[in-house]
């Protein structure tokens, strides 16, 4: 992939994103409807399974709060870099690379951190509370898809 594509690329991801958490607000609500909370109630959670996972809700909350604050004055510094890169008088396509291999590298962190996240309050659920919340996620995502097409 040419260095041009792969920041054309990073920055349709990121707008992408963007446009993404700001449709679903924060508690997962969005335009489709109920947020993911809403998925959660219907599992009938045990007053234990309940306060594990606001254990886990308030655990995951500071940690991405003190990930945030840490890696924001890095963000703007790839930003600025990339923009130094982008308004150079030559182009230097190994710097691009690299400085996009470290974007790109953060981001898979932030992926799988999240879906360590997900994993750990998943695993609370008993294995019929799991296949009820499969069930509630997939019509959550199939009415959403048909209110995207009726735009």
């Amino acid at each position: 992939m040419k260095a041009s594509h792969l920041v054309l690329a990073l920055c349709v991801g990121a707008a992408s994103f963007t446009v993404f958490a700001e449709g679903h607000g924060r508690h997962g609500k969005g335009a489709c409807g109920e947020g993911h909370r809403a998925v959660w109630k219907q599992l009938d959670l045990t007053a234990d399974q309940q306060a594990q996972l606001k254990t886990l809700r308030e655990q995951n909350k500071a940690d991405m709060q003190a990930h945030h604050q840490a890696h924001q004055a890095e963000r703007q510094a790839h930003h600025q870099q990339m923009q130094q890169l982008v308004l150079a008088d030559s182009f230097d396509e190994n710097a691009v690379r690299e400085l996009a291999t470290s974007q790109v590298n953060a981001q898979v962190e932030k992926r799988v951190a999240h879906a360590k996240r997900q994993h750990e309050m998943l695993s609370i659920l008993t294995p019929e509370q799991k296949a009820k919340w499969q069930e509630a996620r997939q019509e959550r995502m199939n009415n959403c898809q048909g209110k995207r097409h009726h735009r």
